[in-house]
């Protein structure tokens, strides 16, 4: 068995992947943001109107499949039907058929918050046909925000600032210490002194 250091995991950083679960018979899938606040075991939060939750917690276990092209997002979300299954090892949950490598996991508590549910889950499995490129928001952000910045002249005041620090709030929560953290830093610091002197 891999272990989430092998997969590429950090500590307490938060990865895009595909859950995938029954909903009774029917097989299911959806992306959702996980992580791990100990790399021996898996988190998820779950917004109370997802139906997700409800399978998840019928069945009391579920798959992680661990993918970075977009068309596995999109096609959970728009394109069911295109989705192949397998059956996974341990635990009676259905894996993507394609998926690099994937998570089995099983449910061992489950805190209410007031608009979702934090999700523990202890990790059963882990199978990588291939080490996968995890999927993680904050280079995309640094990215966009960078565009951003260069742009400052060209918005209203304020806009630039105000896109640039929505963006750290959401680094911060998915990629905690990280070098991404500190780039937004700099460039927070950067657009406030380019208002300040304009």
């Amino acid at each position: 068995m891999a272990t989430l250091s092998e997969l590429g995991f950090q500590r307490d950083w938060t990865y895009e992947a595909i859950i995938s679960c029954f909903n009774g018979d029917m097989l299911h899938a959806a992306p959702f943001g996980v992580k791990s606040p100990d790399m021996e075991s898996i988190q998820v939060e779950i917004y109370n109107s997802s139906n997700t939750l409800g399978y998840i917690m019928d069945k009391g276990c579920f798959i992680i499949n661990i993918v970075s092209d977009p068309q596995y997002f999109f096609d959970s979300l728009y394109s069911k039907g295109q989705i192949q299954f397998k059956t996974a090892r341990l635990i009676d949950a259905p894996v993507l058929a394609d998926t690099p490598a994937f998570i089995e996991v099983k449910v061992t508590g489950c805190t209410e918050k007031p608009q979702s549910h934090l999700i523990n889950a202890e990790i059963i499995n882990i199978e990588a046909a291939t080490i996968p490129e995890l999927y993680n928001r904050a280079k995309c952000l640094v990215m966009e925000s960078l565009i951003v910045a260069t742009r400052m002249n060209h918005l209203p005041e304020g806009k630039a600032e105000e896109i640039l620090k929505e963006n750290y709030r959401v680094i911060k929560k998915v990629a905690p210490g990280s070098t991404c953290v500190e780039m937004m830093e700099k460039l927070l610091k950067g657009c406030t002194a380019f208002y300040g002197n304009g």
